[in-house]
């Protein structure tokens, strides 16, 4: 049985720790085909003021088992990876280490497996842990015959539609992104520092973040969408596509599909995907519409005595 010695620390990693976790999760996302840690930990590792425990095992110099715990007063997330000797082994072991982290933080562990991981998937079970949230991952190839289709998305009447001022709008733009996830536990809780992050970012540009706004109000955002181009990608990422519930059923939420589709088809990406919770029925009907198919699950655990964020409205 191989030892796993783990070490737990807060706050900022080094740079060297920190680009150790990312070849990490370079390597298991080959191997898995899906990275095993979504956005936000991966910002969490230089972030001073992430509110998280990062979790590690090294062996010779290199991380090999990684994990975050997110302490925050709404937190308990849990995203984690390994590549050790006994992989299983070490997934146990950073998950023991997780639980006793939140405990003293007075957080409900609900661990995250993204795509397939059947050894983490198996070690959660065995725990007693349940599937408590499924995000999907919907996906669609893009065609000359869009390009025809929807060579002029029609903006709704009453509205207009222009590009994200990343100095006027950071306001107008979090007040509608609060809106629009209010039920949602990590994108309703965006913060100016979140969205400070992302724009530093180097796959962010203004030309991919499309508001609309009332004719009337031109400073009060009631719809965006925003796109994600990672670097060497062939499928560029519908980042977030949120419509305040006062602008909903006006056709807003369908012109920005429309608007995201022509802007990947005219930049050359064959592909367009996006996240959306599964139980987002009406997100799910509109992306249907307009010819998405699930590609992957992303699935968030929980044990039977604990509690998970808001629900989306019915």
């Amino acid at each position: 049985m191989t030892t796993v010695l783990l070490t737990s620390t807060s706050g900022p990693l080094s740079d060297d720790a920190a680009r150790s976790v990312r070849e990490l999760v370079a390597l298991e996302t080959e191997r898995l085909g899906v990275p095993p840690l979504s956005e936000q930990p991966l910002l969490n590792l230089r972030d001073p003021r992430a509110r998280v425990v990062h979790i590690m095992d090294t062996q010779g110099g290199d991380v090999t088992g990684y994990a975050q715990l997110d302490v925050s007063r709404e937190g308990g997330s849990l995203e984690l990876t390994a590549r050790c000797a006994d992989r299983t082994q070490c997934v146990g072991a950073l998950l023991n280490e997780a639980e006793l982290i939140a405990q003293d933080h007075d957080v409900v562990v609900r661990p995250w497996v993204h795509g397939d991981d059947p050894d983490v998937t198996r070690v959660l079970a065995q725990r007693g842990y349940v599937p408590a949230r499924t995000l999907l991952v919907l996906s669609r190839d893009l065609s000359l015959a869009d390009t025809q289709a929807l060579a002029t998305p029609v903006v709704p009447e009453g509205f207009v539609c222009r590009r994200f001022d990343p100095i006027s709008d950071a306001d107008s733009l979090l007040a509608a992104n609060s809106d629009a996830f209010s039920w949602h536990p990590e994108q309703g809780r965006l913060t100016h520092h979140d969205l400070s992050m992302r724009m530093k970012e180097p796959w962010f540009t203004p030309d991919h973040l499309h508001v609309v706004t009332p004719v009337s109000e031109s400073a009060r955002i009631v719809g965006f969408v925003w796109l994600k181009a990672e670097p060497h990608s062939r499928s560029i990422e519908l980042y977030v596509l949120g419509v305040t519930e006062a602008a909903q059923g006006q056709g807003v939420g369908r012109f920005l599909t429309e608007l995201a589709t022509v802007t990947a088809l005219n930049q050359g990406y064959p592909r367009l995907h996006l996240y959306v919770e599964a139980d987002n029925t009406r997100a799910l009907a509109l992306y249907t519409q307009h010819g998405f198919a699930p590609m992957e699950r992303h699935v968030n655990f929980t044990q039977p005595t604990g509690e998970l964020g808001h629900e989306p409205p019915s």
